[in-house]
């Protein structure tokens, strides 16, 4: 996804961090989708690496049925 590219979900938030264009061709670039019915925090990273993290939340007991 390009630094410059504008995306959104319904219900969702978009943590990326962009890739890079090397002689006109673009690759690489990191995207997280985190549903808003969870607590969720950006990660800040110090690194030169292609990464992104998120920490997610979920503050209700997990049931049966959600386990499968």
């Amino acid at each position: 996804m390009k630094a410059n590219t504008n995306i959104q979900f319904k219900n969702y938030s978009l943590y990326r961090c962009p890739g890079n264009e090397t002689d006109g061709v673009f690759h690489g670039g990191i995207v997280i989708l985190a549903n808003n019915n969870f607590t969720q925090k950006h990660i800040s990273l110090n690194t030169n690496l292609q990464a992104v993290a998120v920490r997610v939340s979920w503050e209700k007991e997990m049931t049966g049925d959600l386990l499968g």
